[in-house]
């Protein structure tokens, strides 16, 4: 594939990402869910393009997040978890089963931590709710995270076998070199 028809399937990725990721604004009880399935727009450009432009495909996503979504909550999720996460399952992927386990409940425990805390204590977001929890919700908060989130790896799984089955002759025929 040239790199201009990389470019372009590239970009097509991270227009539609941040188009999705603006969702989160329109109808703030998706603001999980639309960076979860603007990540699934990497996982698409890593599967075609490989990791330097999925790695590309993330940077620009999260920057025009950044700078163009009013929901930073969900813009924070995609940039610490649900954006560079197909990156990562890439890599983690090739362990033996459990230990890649192991390191994606790390990563999402991390990141999720990491998130929270970053929007807490820096953009003094959810603070308020913070306070009316006990000391149990927290955790019971990260463990169905964490079962979310196996759910979502696993369906990224599925998303990709089947792309690579059904679509991935397509996408290479549309840009193939004439």
């Amino acid at each position: 594939m040239k790199n201009s028809s990389k470019t372009a399937l590239s970009g097509m990725a991270v227009a539609f990402g941040t188009v999705v990721m603006l969702l989160a604004s329109a109808i703030p009880t998706l603001e999980y869910a639309v960076p979860a399935f603007a990540g699934f727009m990497i996982l698409f450009v890593l599967i075609e393009l490989g990791v330097g432009w999925a790695a590309g495909a993330y940077v620009a996503t999260s920057l025009l997040g950044v700078f163009i979504v009013p929901n930073k909550e969900a813009v924070g999720m995609y940039i610490a978890l649900f954006g560079l996460y197909p990156i990562v399952k890439f890599f983690v992927d090739r362990l033996p089963k459990i230990p890649g386990y192991i390191v994606k409940t790390v990563f999402f425990s991390v990141m999720a931590v990491g998130v929270y805390y970053v929007m807490i204590k820096v953009f003094g977001i959810a603070s308020e709710l913070l306070e009316d929890m006990n000391n149990i919700t927290l955790p019971l908060l990260l463990v169905f995270g964490l079962a979310a989130f196996l759910v979502y790896d696993y369906a990224m799984s599925m998303i990709a076998v089947k792309y690579k089955q059904r679509l991935h002759r397509y996408v290479v025929k549309m840009f193939k070199r004439r």
